[in-house]
């Protein structure tokens, strides 16, 4: 699912926006949580695809919710034929030097992103197939990553309207993971009025000031969007 270079660079704000959390931060829903000690603390960021305005939301833990059923195909990248893209997945690696593949491990599987540093504003990163949405619904947006060098977590839905037009980014921040362990990040999103379907965006970002070392990395083994439902 190609992307113009003006929504790339939307997409490079939403970072430096999630960054920033101190300075931009998100104000959080008065139902939110704190996070448990195995979750990341996370700042949604919002980036609007085309004229108009958003009352999205979001908040950051979906403990004691209920959820209604799973809406991304293949979120554990479990179907797939070897290192190519998993099914329902794309992986897209324009930068040189980097790569997004699907890997098996235990009998696990999970998509490695891989990036040297130099002077690339291109990320290596992964999209779904779309699904679903309805207008003005709480999402719960959930990764698991994991990295063994430096490396953050870009996490996005794009909600697209009726024409299958892109009109919405909203980010969950791209919090460092910093660890060789599997850290679950989530957040709650609202979708705007015009939603009808949208697509997962997960990947690295590629920024060398976020970084002492030489290269970045991030593995995912699972995605995961499902509606709020309630209490």
């Amino acid at each position: 699912m190609p992307r113009s270079i003006a929504f790339k660079i939307l997409v490079l704000l939403v970072f430096l926006i999630g960054a920033c959390a101190g300075e931009d931060e998100v104000e959080p829903s008065p139902t939110s949580l704190p996070f448990s000690s195995t979750t990341a603390t996370i700042s949604a960021t919002t980036t609007t695809l085309s004229t108009g305005t958003t009352t999205a939301r979001t908040t950051t833990t979906t403990e004691g919710v209920n959820l209604g059923p799973e809406l991304v195909g293949n979120g554990d990248f479990s179907v797939g034929i070897g290192s190519g893209s998993p099914t329902g997945w794309e992986l897209n690696a324009p930068g040189d030097g980097q790569r997004a593949d699907r890997a098996t491990e235990s009998e696990e599987s999970h998509v490695s992103f891989f990036s040297p540093l130099g002077g690339t504003d291109q990320w290596p990163e992964a999209s779904s197939q779309p699904f679903p949405v309805l207008p003005h619904r709480d999402y719960r947006l959930m990764a698991e990553g994991r990295t063994f060098t430096d490396g953050s977590l870009f996490l996005a839905l794009v909600f697209l309207d009726e024409d299958g037009d892109e009109i919405l980014l909203r980010g969950i921040g791209s919090p460092a993971i910093g660890t060789s362990d599997w850290t679950r990040v989530e957040g709650t999103i609202e979708s705007p009025a015009t939603a009808v379907s949208a697509y997962v965006v997960v990947g690295l970002p590629v920024v060398s000031e976020a970084t002492d070392g030489d290269s970045l990395s991030v593995d995912v083994n699972m995605v995961s969007v499902q509606e709020v439902m309630g209490p």
